[in-house]
């Protein structure tokens, strides 16, 4: 089905589509899943470019959104513990508060540059710790469950806030009309101050 200069090659067939993307490990690779393509993602041994693991996730089909998804039934950790927040006769009685913990750097959804963008933003609002683990916490509701679902709420927020590309600022140019108003404004406001001296002068 293949040449000899497809030995070794990584290949993707997502859609009936063949896509030969890069060298993976000194051996050929057929990937039909995502899955597939995310466990050699996770892994040690390829060395893809950043720019060359876009491309293949684009290529099957893997959003910020499927990565998210998969996150929160597969990797995060949550614990209970009493509640000093708005809960009524629960305050202090019942488990309530909710906290949520996540292993940013051995996620198996995330790529390098998410997880480094993830850090830094995390290290910013000061909610990680030295093995970088993201701690977020609900204590807000009166119930267990409503706490637990704000702050999943929270969680996916705060990913894809730590995920917004930066907009480069555009330098604006001053159009030269209101450039023409302003230095006219400023001569006839120096014309005044020069008024006020003479007339200071004289008396």
């Amino acid at each position: 089905m293949f040449d000899n200069n497809f030995d070794k090659k990584l290949i993707i067939n997502y859609n009936s589509e063949w896509i030969l993307l890069s060298d993976w490990h000194e051996r050929k690779e057929l990937i039909t899943t995502k899955e597939q393509l995310l466990n050699i993602l996770h892994s040690d041994h390829h060395n893809f470019s950043d720019q060359e693991i876009i491309q293949m996730k684009e290529k099957m089909n893997i959003d910020l959104q499927y990565c998210i998804d998969k996150i929160i039934s597969l990797e995060l950790s949550f614990k209970t513990a009493r509640s000093w927040g708005h809960g009524w006769q629960n305050v202090n009685k019942r488990e309530t508060k909710v906290q949520l913990f996540f292993d940013i750097i051995n996620s198996k959804y995330l790529d390098t540059y998410q997880k480094d963008k993830i850090i830094g933003y995390a290290h910013k609002k000061q909610l990680h710790n030295k093995d970088s683990l993201l701690e977020l916490e609900c204590q807000e509701e009166r119930t267990q469950w409503r706490n637990k679902e704000i702050v999943i709420k929270k969680f996916i927020d705060f990913i894809k806030d730590a995920l917004q590309e930066d907009i480069p600022r555009i330098e604006t140019q001053i159009p030269q009309h209101e450039n023409e108003k302003r230095l006219k404004h400023k001569k006839h406001h120096w014309k005044k101050k020069e008024h006020r001296k003479l007339n200071i002068d004289f008396d």
